[in-house]
């Protein structure tokens, strides 16, 4: 069996994946997901899950929001937008809506809410019934809305029969259907230098860093294959955008599907689905990772775990701690080591020179092009290393952490 994390949030039972829809108001964060309650494994008929908590670590489990019928096969990942006047029945969902057996190519369709606490939607209209015909998509979903000026635009991942992956862009009017305006950004499946950025983009989102410049972070995808959470850095004008420089964000088999978000200090954040955590023993499957602040770096951009984990340290002995530990080590030299074990599952990072090698159990070691502090978080089965703003996550079944190592060492409990 598995240990449940704290801070990583997991449904009462069934499968979860891509977090969606992070909205914070009245002081309290409401998250959205894809969510099949009666089984740990995925299908097509998703419905979205909902949470809500004084933060992205301490969620409570709401009703399903929108659910299958009416039209949808299933409820797959989209976008909220609240009222700007503040008025919670005014804001509006848009989601991507599948019908059997055209999965891979999805329609847009609107909801709004029913009650102030958003535990209930309406279905709408379908505001965008499928992609532009003349590009000969081969996959299409995830709407992903934005303010650009005074008019709300929307990005969907696209699969181009050219073995390019791309970002279409549309206007979104106060009715009626969305207007296409054309490729925000593609990228052939071929190119592989200095990141391959896959066949399919799934939940394309374009934030903002400052100086003129954006990430638009994707899901890299091809074949039916998930793989990682990549991005492009450049300037975006005229409804295009044009990168300068591809990077990879993510390691490991968990992390994928990435939200971004304002946090409650108006900070760009990112929320990722973690994979493999749980499993049908457990009667759940899937976790959320903890929320990361997007910081702009030297060339590209840096996720820093968020600081509302620091509310959730409690002291520890010793180098002991719980099921549920944050690590925080500095090497002393290339060659420093951090050991620890959680239950029976062991946890190694190696400082590289100019690298981070890290080992979980009996699985190859991974090899992130980053160094100096690391900060290792392990909660139950849910374990996430952040070392020179690059991510790995790992899914472990979890217990007693016991921690060594070369250098500065800190470790507390979290609760």
């Amino acid at each position: 069996m598995t240990i449940r994390p704290k801070l990583h949030f997991t449904a009462r039972s069934g499968w979860i994946n891509d977090p969606h829809g992070i909205t914070v108001r009245d002081g309290r964060y409401h998250a959205f997901f894809q969510y099949v309650p009666d089984s740990t494994t995925w299908r097509a008929d998703c419905r979205w899950g909902h949470s809500i908590g004084p933060d992205l670590l301490t969620m409570s489990e709401r009703p399903v929001a929108i659910g299958p019928g009416e039209g949808d096969d299933g409820i797959w990942t989209g976008s909220l937008w609240p009222d700007p006047q503040g008025d919670p029945l005014g804001a509006r969902i848009w989601y991507t809506s599948v019908r059997q057996p055209e999965i891979g190519i999805g329609a847009v369709r609107e909801a709004r809410p029913d009650t102030a606490d958003w535990d209930r939607w309406s279905k709408g209209d379908v505001v965008l019934p499928a992609p532009p015909p003349e590009l000969g998509v081969t996959a299409f979903r995830d709407p992903f809305v934005y303010r650009d000026g005074e008019d709300l635009f929307a990005l969907l991942g696209a699969a181009l029969p050219d073995g390019r992956a791309a970002a279409l862009r549309y206007r979104i009017p106060a009715a009626g259907p969305w207007e296409y305006l054309g490729i925000l950004a593609a990228r052939s499946v071929r190119e592989t230098e200095p990141v391959w950025m896959g066949a399919l983009w799934e939940c394309p989102q374009l934030v903002p860093l400052g100086d003129s410049r954006y990430a638009l972070i994707t899901s890299v995808w091809e074949d039916d294959v998930l793989h990682y959470a990549g991005c492009g850095i450049g300037a975006y004008a005229d409804g295009v955008f044009s990168p300068e420089h591809w990077q990879r964000l993510t390691w490991g088999d968990t992390h994928y599907a990435p939200s971004a978000f304002r946090d409650s200090e108006d900070r760009w954040c990112l929320l990722f689905w973690m994979r493999d955590v749980g499993g049908s023993d457990d009667g759940w499957a899937g976790a959320h990772s903890v929320p990361y602040l997007i910081e702009k770096g030297s060339d590209g951009i840096r996720l820093i775990m968020h600081p509302d984990l620091q509310e959730h340290r409690r002291a520890a002995s010793s180098g002991m701690a719980t099921a549920h530990a944050d690590i925080e080590w500095m090497p002393t030299a290339p060659g420093s080591t951090l050991n620890a074990l959680a239950g029976d599952t062991t946890i190694e990072v190696v400082a590289g020179q100019g690298s981070t090698i890290i080992s979980v159990g009996k699985t190859p070691p991974v090899v992130l092009p980053g160094s100096g502090g690391v900060r290792v978080l392990i909660d139950g089965g849910a374990v996430e290393v952040s070392v020179g703003g690059l991510v790995f996550g790992a899914a472990i079944r979890g217990g007693q952490v016991t921690v060594t190592g070369d250098g500065d060492l800190r470790v507390w409990s979290l609760d």
